[in-house]
């Protein structure tokens, strides 16, 4: 994890090959005492996220859009997504004003 104002790496992670990816992004995020974001000053405000498709979770995405997070609230965030066949044809059915920012 990477602190983009400040140029630190608060956390690095090297885990065991037969561990997903997307394995407990949001405790990694969110978690206890010596995670990255309780690891931030009291003065940060504010968390965001942008994560490859490996973020793609619903409960991460929930906390980042409903702003589950105790400290921080909500957070901005970009993640990937797999755009399969049914996703893109579930898009372009979608009106244009159907789409707005969370």
């Amino acid at each position: 994890m990477w602190w983009t104002e400040q140029g630190v790496v608060l956390a690095s992670e090297f885990r065991d090959g037969n561990v997903p990816a997307g394995f407990e992004k949001l405790e990694r995020l969110q978690g206890g005492a010596g995670r990255p974001a309780r690891q931030c000053r009291p003065s940060v405000g504010k968390v965001r996220l942008r994560a490859d498709t490996a973020g793609y979770d619903h409960n991460l995405l929930l906390s980042c859009g409903e702003g589950r997070d105790a400290r921080f609230g909500g957070s901005e965030f970009a993640i990937g997504a797999d755009v399969t066949k049914a996703l893109r044809r579930a898009a372009r059915e979608l009106p244009e004003n159907a789409w707005h920012s969370l």
